[in-house]
């Protein structure tokens, strides 16, 4: 089973990569119909397929942005677990900010917080990806509630938690810091650094239609058009597999971006 788990987890992270959603949720839910035994159920730190499946499901709504369906309490139900919990919250937390909703980003942040704390009591440590995560939230609330600098500078030392982590394959990470700090900096305008975040992205994922996507956006936005229409070409190779009603590839050439305001 132990093999078995860590095969769907490969398979899921690369369906990821590949923009196949349904396929991707398909495969959790596999995992998720796989009930836990009493020991597991009272296990505050173990694991089992049941989880694993919990924490693939998150993955792979927050690496696909499916803020609704976060936020339904139908497609992604809470586990009343310190680990589970604080990742609930983190994914919580990017969905209202993303909705602009701060007062609940805020509020995600501050729950996952005290979960992590509940966390530590129990083993003696906070697991070095939830320390990512919360700075990396924290960044992007702070960004979307207007405090620029403040906020792009704790995402980057996100960036660079992320970086130190011990290698995984899978990554342990739930999607690279970058993928979210490349966003924001096409939400401002900073056409040039997001093309840079999502070169070093690509370094690290050469595959990623995510960063592929990005990266034609920065290109078209700082008038680098044949380099811009190259890489969507490249775009289009990477997610020939990619469900067809994902926004990216939906438009063909480029998602509407609404601007944030620069401060």
């Amino acid at each position: 089973l132990e093999h078995y788990v860590h095969n769907q987890f490969f398979l899921i992270h690369a369906l990821g990569i590949q923009g196949r959603f349904r396929e991707a949720m398909k495969q959790a839910a596999d995992l998720l119909n796989r009930h836990e035994s009493p020991a597991e159920l009272a296990s505050a730190l173990g694991s089992s397929a049941y989880r694993e499946g919990w924490y693939v499901l998150m993955k792979t709504l927050v690496r696909f942005e499916k803020w609704n369906e976060i936020l339904d309490e139908k497609t992604f139900a809470p586990y009343s677990r310190p680990r589970e919990a604080s990742c609930y919250h983190y994914a919580r937390g990017l969905a209202f900010a993303t909705g602009n909703d701060i007062p609940h980003a805020d509020s995600e942040l501050a729950a996952m917080r005290t979960s992590i704390n509940e966390l530590q009591k129990l083993s003696g440590s906070v697991p070095a990806q939830l320390a990512v995560a919360i700075t990396e939230l924290d960044g992007y609330i702070a960004v979307k509630a207007g405090d620029r600098v403040a906020g792009i500078e704790q995402m980057r030392k996100a960036v660079q938690m992320e970086d130190r982590l011990q290698y995984n394959e899978p990554s342990s990470y739930l999607r690279p810091v970058r993928e979210l700090l490349g966003h924001v900096l096409l939400l401002l305008g900073d056409f040039d650094a997001a093309e840079t975040v999502y070169r070093e992205l690509l370094r690290k994922e050469s595959s990623s239609g995510r960063a592929l996507w990005g990266m034609s956006q920065a290109l078209q936005g700082a008038a680098k058009q044949d380099e811009a229409e190259d890489t969507r070409k490249q775009f289009k190779s990477a997610w020939a597999r990619a469900d067809s009603d994902l926004p990216e590839v939906e438009t063909g050439k480029a998602r509407k971006i609404e601007r944030i305001h620069r401060q």
